[in-house]
């Protein structure tokens, strides 16, 4: 009996160390098919990644809004710009309206003053050359500004103007009594010449305009230039 005991332990004995062996065999399920320290390295390279992410949007984010700071000072720079050139630009509207305004009224005279000019082409003495002005409701021409007198330079409408100092020997007058203000003298005229009386000519001269008046005894005789009235 002793001895059947015996038995039994040492198949249990020896069937326990045969379950140990299988035990040993066995590997524990990884259902990723890793082992642990491969998944150890997936952690860390995974937490790499989204460190270097965050690294580039926050220096995305940076970049944006340095731009946005660039864009938004440039933008209140030229708004400045323009709001003190508006002045500038305003008086230089201004100013070029009222050119044109001028440019057009001088356009607008100078077309009116042509059409009211006739001219003599047969010479007589001053007084003579008034008298026929006269008949045909005019006089001789009266020049007030610098442009009726670069009018008649330019066409070419040389004679006997309405300027003498006939009975104040120096004194020019037009003949509508107005006083001599704008002169284009030729150089060293006019000069008193002791009592007697004189009257002007218009020599046309293309090339120096300003210097085109000279003064002749008004019996000489001229071509003449009248206006209507």
């Amino acid at each position: 009996m002793e001895l059947f005991v015996r038995e039994i332990h040492t198949n249990l004995d020896a069937d326990n160390m045969n379950k140990d062996h299988i035990y040993d065999k066995i590997v524990p399920c990884n259902p990723h098919g890793t082992t642990g320290s491969q998944q150890d390295g997936g952690s860390k390279g995974g937490r790499s990644f989204s460190r270097w992410a965050a690294v580039c949007l926050g220096l995305l984010c940076i970049l944006l809004l340095g731009l946005i700071v660039w864009m938004t000072i440039r933008h209140t720079a030229e708004k400045e710009e323009l709001l003190a050139r508006l002045p500038e630009d305003r008086n230089h509207s201004v100013n070029r309206k009222y050119d044109l305004q001028n440019n057009a009224t001088d356009l607008d005279n100078r077309m009116k003053k042509l059409k009211k000019l006739f001219r003599f082409t047969y010479p007589q003495t001053w007084n003579e050359s008034r008298q026929n002005c006269q008949e045909r409701g005019g006089d001789l021409v009266v020049i007030r500004y610098k442009w009726e007198h670069m009018l008649l330079n330019e066409k070419g409408m040389n004679g006997w103007l309405g300027l003498t100092d006939q009975g104040h020997d120096g004194t020019w007058r037009w003949v509508d009594g107005s006083p001599l203000t704008l002169q284009f003298w030729r150089k060293g005229e006019p000069a008193i010449r002791n009592g007697r009386g004189d009257c002007v000519v218009l020599h046309t001269k293309k090339q120096i305009p300003e210097r085109t008046w000279s003064y002749y005894d008004c019996s000489a005789r001229h071509y003449a230039v009248c206006e209507e009235k």
